[in-house]
């Protein structure tokens, strides 16, 4: 099995790089919908819609005008994570979200950083990076 190295992933919004980017996530989950009867030996289940949430950590760099500053709570964005960096064929992941929450730290001794929670909107769609 291939490996990545997380050193590579990068994260635009709105085509601009996100700066100093330390991590990003998402989950994708589906709600289970029980469609078992009384009397049934064994439960059954249909899958329901799909939903997604993640996270998108950094270094504050408050010049990051179109990355970092444009995540304000409450935005709309069309954020690409690329895993795997940003050359032509790298995967990438595209989708529609909406800021949920903004958190800023600041801790003696620490580089002060900035953490953003998101909600999908949709779907998240594969593709590769041309």
């Amino acid at each position: 099995m291939a490996n990545q190295l997380g050193n590579n992933g990068v994260v635009t919004v709105a085509g601009n790089v996100v700066a100093e980017l330390v991590d990003f996530s998402w989950d994708e989950s589906c709600a289970i919908v029980d469609n078992s009867a009384l009397g049934d030996a064994a439960d059954t289940h249909l899958a329901g819609s799909t939903n997604a949430s993640g996270s998108i950590n950094c270094f504050w760099d408050a010049t990051d005008t179109t990355g970092q500053e444009a995540m304000t709570v409450g935005a709309s964005l069309a954020p690409i994570f690329l895993p795997e960096g940003y050359t032509s064929g790298d995967i990438s992941y595209s989708t529609t979200v909406t800021s949920e929450h903004v958190c800023v730290s600041n801790t003696r001794h620490a580089i002060t950083t900035r953490a953003y929670t998101v909600n999908v909107n949709g779907a998240i769609t594969k593709g590769t990076v041309v």
